[in-house]
């Protein structure tokens, strides 16, 4: 769990087994390990199937308890543990990834940031009787995901997707976001939720210390409106957060009026490694991305798609655009004697 700019895997019990310990498809698995990662982060990110075990916690080869996979005879076993859960997740995101790269334009990659906060978006925990509630809010993270999750098309939310640069610190780049006035006017309750993740500059030759960029994020509708609030707050510094915004009062106003908000970004220092001079240097960009979606909290919404595309923008929303990536910077190593 000590990393910012990979994922921890958590462990579900995929399947239904009368002699193991999770009793619930989907429950977390016996095997999931939990605790904080840097920046007071919630640990798993995200979560995959790691198999069950019997009431005695003891895995038995064999018996169905576990994650099927091949051994070095390519034979079938089934095994138990996150480190079988682990390439599972590893896949759908590099499944992911390549879906991606299909809506960018020439010589335009996808951000590992992008991948990450399009997951985060995507992922759903299972619905689990009461007694796992707690459990598996600390043991499964975001949940589950796979690139199917990311591929379907919703009918009561729509999903928008976002990649750019910050500049420098001293540098706050704002961003329009499309948001449908018609469908925000439709709803009983509108709410966008947003996911955004970032690759915090990070480097192995501080063990305990490291450089670590804090994203703040502002969302204000047009026309001059105090800024929403977020329902949920994460902890500051870490590249992945979730942000929740009920639409209402004199913002749901602007927004039906305007079919959009202003979203700006900044990122600042909240901590850096007092690195001998010379040996690094970090580049001031910051690669940062985006997943958000518009819904209806209330039951029965209407569908927001159509007036999605009823946009005058809507023709430009199926491509990621053209960016200049961030510039690579040379690490020196020096030995003194």
């Amino acid at each position: 769990s000590r990393c910012f700019n990979s994922l921890t895997c958590g462990g579900i019990a995929d399947e239904f087994h009368a002699e193991g310990v999770a009793t619930e498809a989907g429950a977390p698995s016996p095997f999931s390990r939990v605790g904080p990662g840097f920046a007071n982060s919630r640990k798993p990110d995200f979560s995959a199937p790691a198999g069950n075990c019997d009431p005695t916690y003891q895995i038995r080869p064999g018996s169905g308890l576990g994650v099927w996979c091949c051994n070095e005879s390519g034979q079938w076993e089934d095994h138990c543990g996150t480190s079988f859960a682990a390439p599972l997740l590893a896949r759908e995101a590099a499944r992911i990834m390549s879906y991606l790269q299909k809506k960018c334009e020439p010589g335009t990659r996808p951000f590992a940031s992008l991948v990450k906060a399009v997951m985060g978006l995507c992922a759903t925990r299972p619905d689990l009787p009461k007694q796992y509630e707690k459990l598996a809010k600390h043991t499964l993270g975001f949940g589950r995901v796979t690139l199917e999750d990311v591929e379907a098309t919703t009918a009561d939310r729509a999903l928008f997707l976002w990649q750019g640069i910050i500049g420098s610190e001293d540098e706050i780049l704002t961003e329009e976001l499309p948001l449908p006035g018609e469908s925000v006017k439709a709803c009983g309750a509108p709410e966008l939720r947003l996911v955004c993740a970032w690759e915090t500059p990070v480097n192995s030759a501080a063990e305990n210390i490291w450089a670590c960029r804090k994203v703040d994020i502002t969302l204000r509708p047009l026309g001059g409106a105090e800024a929403l609030k977020p329902s949920n707050l994460n902890p500051k510094g870490y590249p992945l957060i979730e942000r929740v915004y009920v639409l209402g009062g004199n913002a749901r106003a602007e927004i039906e009026r305007n079919d959009a908000c202003l979203l700006e970004l900044k990122y600042t220092h909240l901590e850096m490694a007092e690195y001998p001079a010379g040996i690094l240097d970090f580049s001031s960009q910051q690669r940062i991305s985006l997943a958000f979606e518009i819904h209806d909290a209330q039951a029965g919404g209407p569908s927001p798609h159509a007036y999605v595309q009823a946009l005058p923008v809507a023709a430009s929303l199926n491509r990621l655009s053209t960016i200049v990536p961030a510039a690579r910077q040379a690490v020196s190593i020096r030995t003194f004697e």
